[in-house]
């Protein structure tokens, strides 16, 4: 999907003021997940050193709010088998 000039500026503005966005250049398929993923996580190993824990979300990800909230107040959200991704209480 390409973007239009408003919603380059809109994105242009959401960086200037949050700094929060990682971009790419490469194309956007689903064949790409890992890479994606690995760049996200370098970006934050580089720029946020004192992070302790990283999220991540793609445009393929229905995030349910509520019980995203109930789990991120439990400090030991992720369990022992944090490789698998198993998360407590799901």
């Amino acid at each position: 999907m390409s973007f239009g000039l408003e919603q380059k500026i809109k994105l242009e503005a959401e960086i200037k003021d949050h700094g929060d966005i990682v971009q790419i250049d490469m194309s956007d398929h689903e064949n790409y997940t890992s890479t994606k993923t690995l760049v996200s996580v370098r970006w934050a190993l580089t720029f946020c050193t004192e992070a302790r824990q990283m999220f991540l979300v793609s445009d393929l990800t229905v995030l349910n709010l509520k019980q995203f909230e109930k789990l991120i107040k439990n400090k030991n959200l992720i369990s022992s088998t944090e490789s698998s991704g198993t998360l407590k209480g799901s």
